[in-house]
């Protein structure tokens, strides 16, 4: 869910923005620098707020991002999704990933964990 392209949607991406490729690529481009940068902020949250909460607002918002992409009819809400739907998947990331290693417990046989 989190890192899912566009495909060929893109021909209809740039029929409905009015826009050529270039924009649409960097726009994509933008999604990754997003990403990027939620990595590291949740990274850093994930150690000072509550991280539960983090996580759910994080989903909540990248739900809120994907609901919200179709009606974006302009090249700069467009972008703005965009950045905000890689920020909060690079939360998830961040926060998902120590926390699926907490599945296994200490006394498990055949972790296939690195703790």
């Amino acid at each position: 869910m989190c890192v899912g392209g566009f495909g060929p949607t893109l021909v209809n991406l740039e029929y409905l923005l009015n826009t050529d490729m270039k924009i649409l690529g960097a726009s994509l481009m933008v999604t990754r620098l997003g990403y990027f940068l939620g990595s590291l902020g949740g990274g850093i949250l994930i150690d000072i707020i509550n991280q539960e909460f983090l996580l759910g607002t994080a989903t909540l918002f990248l739900g809120l991002t994907f609901a919200l992409t179709p009606w974006a009819f302009h090249v700069h809400a467009f972008v703005a999704l965009q950045v905000l739907r890689g920020i909060n998947s690079g939360i998830l990331e961040a926060g998902m990933y120590p926390r699926s290693g907490q599945v296994w417990s200490e006394n498990t046989e055949n972790r296939y964990c690195i703790s």
